[in-house]
């Protein structure tokens, strides 16, 4: 981003974190009952630095700055965006869902709230922008303050 964000969301892959330390666990207690605690010990360490080293990886940015909006590595300015939804609950549900469409470019991180900018750019690929936020109310004062016009989905 060229200027300061002004809205920072950072999320996280939860079932795939807690699954994956239940192997960790259940790996390290089963090979330490048969190989000791040293090997125990090693499987611990590597699993669990594998698991942070995966969140890490896979984790979601959404930031807003004066400039554009950034879901991850997807970078837009606002010239290309036509009009922003923040969804909250059911309308989050009907936008994964039924309002759904193949060309929809999303980052979901399993949050009952989300953003939904619809694009006006002929060059990208998508019709729109679906990612999950934490804070929507945040999210919504911060795109007022930027002139950023917000429609409430029904």
């Amino acid at each position: 981003m060229t200027s300061s964000p002004l809205y920072r969301d950072t999320q996280y892959s939860r079932l795939p974190n807690v699954l994956g330390a239940f192997i960790v666990l259940g790996t390290a207690i089963a090979v330490g009952a048969i190989y000791g605690d040293a090997v125990r010990a090693t499987i611990l360490a590597v699993g669990l630095l594998a698991l942070a080293l995966i969140a890490v990886r896979t984790r979601l940015h959404v930031m807003v700055d004066a400039e554009g909006l950034a879901l991850g590595r997807a970078r837009i300015d606002w010239q290309w965006i036509d009009r922003v939804e923040v969804l909250e609950g059911a309308a989050m549900r009907a936008a994964l869902t039924v309002d759904g469409h193949p060309r929809d470019y999303l980052q979901i991180r399993g949050t009952q709230a989300g953003l939904r900018a619809w694009l006006k750019d002929p060059d990208d690929p998508h019709r729109r922008w679906l990612a999950s936020v934490k804070r929507p109310l945040e999210l919504r004062e911060t795109l007022d303050r930027l002139g950023i016009q917000v429609t409430h989905a029904a």
